[in-house]
Order: structure tokens, then C-alpha cells, then sequence
């Protein structure tokens, strides 16, 4: 994850030791730019002096990292999209494995079909290998018992997956694009890719016959 710092002034700390007392404990806490946008809101309203361990269900998006966040603050709470979410546990899954074909070839197909308006100017892709699976646990919270553990071990999920879901890393020919997704499965032949496809490798001039921004890093023109 990013490495984000903060300094604070002597004479804020002195004049506001519960800001600082919470700014500390937050350090250990699932945060977010969000949050520190209320930080920054906090700091021009003038608003940190009234900083406090009480918080409002339910969670804001954002809050102020001079306020308390709750140790149980989910990726869900914080409005950061699954695919993102950094508070997860995985487990690997064989490449070879029919399941995660038939999931490799919905995100290629999904990518063909979002590519469909400029299939004049984009080739149409095709799976070439998956690289990497994970079946993956996510929307942990934090688990109140189990502090001095390793660091997984201090989440717990809230209730149990219904849907499995799927971490891929597979690369398409003719472009050699290497693309990552998280893609939930409903049943065996339904998917839905959470949040969006991330392209890994550079795409350089592959796609300059496009001006979608959203697109190019799909597009290999002919």
C-alpha cells in the first residue's frame, strides 16, 4: 500500500492531545484518501478540537483521521471496491482448473464486448494463458481477540461467503496484454466482475488509434 505520513505541530498536540491520541491509533486502522480528505476538512473548518472516540453508525465513507475509526471498518465500510481492497485472505488455485477457464474466458469476453462500438479500429482479443488464480476471502473485519496474533489472523469475516470469488491474472493475444480481475460467481455459469479489469504491463502506442481513455488500455488497433 502507499506510505502516507503526517507531522503535526507541537502546539497542536499540546493543545489538542485527543487529535493526536487518535491520529496515533488510526495508524493500525483501514484508511483511505477519503479519509483524508476529511482530515484536510477538519483542519480548515477548524474542526480537529472537537475530536472524539464516539462514532455514528453508519460509517461515513471518509472520516477524519484526527476522529476515531472503528477497528471493525470494512473495505464495504469504507467505500473502497472489493477489487482494491487490500484486507483479504487468498488461496491459490491450479491455473488448469476448468472453473477458473470458463472465468478467464467471461473477462475476455466482457473485454470484447465493452471494445464491441470500435471493433473497426480495436482487434478482437483472445485468451492466450491465465497466469494466476486465487479464490479469495474478503470484507474482513477486524478481530477483537486475537491482537497479539499474526497479522491475518486479527480479521474475521462477518458472515459467511454466499458467492465465491475469483482473483485472475491472465494475458490475451494478440497483444500480449496482461489484465487482472476480481470476478464474483453466482453459480456456475453466471460472473460479474467486481469493480473494473486492470490492465499490468505497458500498452505504449497499442491503442493511439483510440482516444477513450477508459478503453485504451484494452484496445490493440489493427
Amino acid at each position: 500500500m502507499p506510505f502516507f505520513s503526517v507531522v503535526l505541530p507541537q502546539n497542536l498536540k499540546d493543545k489538542f492531545p485527543q487529535a493526536e491520541y487518535n491520529l496515533r491509533k488510526n495508524v493500525e486502522r483501514l484508511t483511505s484518501p477519503f479519509d483524508f480528505y476529511e482530515t484536510v476538512v477538519d483542519i480548515f473548518k477548524n474542526e480537529y478540537s472537537h475530536s472524539t472516540n464516539v462514532v455514528q453508525y453508519p460509517l461515513s465513507r471518509g472520516i477524519s483521521l484526527f476522529r476515531n475509526i472503528p477497528k471493525q471498518r470494512s473495505c464495504a465500510d469504507a467505500g473502497i471496491h472489493e477489487h482494491n481492497c487490500a484486507c483479504y485472505t487468498s488461496e491459490n488455485i491450479s491455473v488448469n482448473n476448468t472453473g477458473i477457464e470458463r472465468v478467464a474466458a467471461f473477462v475476455v469476453t466482457k473485454i470484447n464486448r465493452d471494445l464491441y462500438h470500435l471493433r473497426e479500429k480495436c482487434v478482437t482479443l483472445t485468451l492466450n494463458r491465465i497466469i494466476e488464480a486465487k479464490l479469495i476471502h474478503s470484507q474482513l473485519r477486524h478481530n477483537e481477540q486475537y491482537d497479539d496474533k499474526k497479522f491475518m489472523h486479527n480479521f474475521i469475516k462477518p458472515k459467511e461467503d454466499t458467492n465465491k470469488r475469483f482473483l485472475i491474472l491472465f494475458d490475451v493475444l494478440p497483444s500480449a496484454a496482461m489484465f487482472e480481475a476480481t470476478v464474483e460467481e453466482t453459480n456456475a455459469i453466471e460472473f460479474s466482475v467486481l469493480g473494473h479489469v486492470s490492465r499490468t504491463n505497458r500498452y505504449g502506442n497499442q491503442s493511439s488509434c483510440i482516444n477513450d481513455k477508459r478503453l485504451k488500455i484494452y484496445c490493440f488497433c489493427k
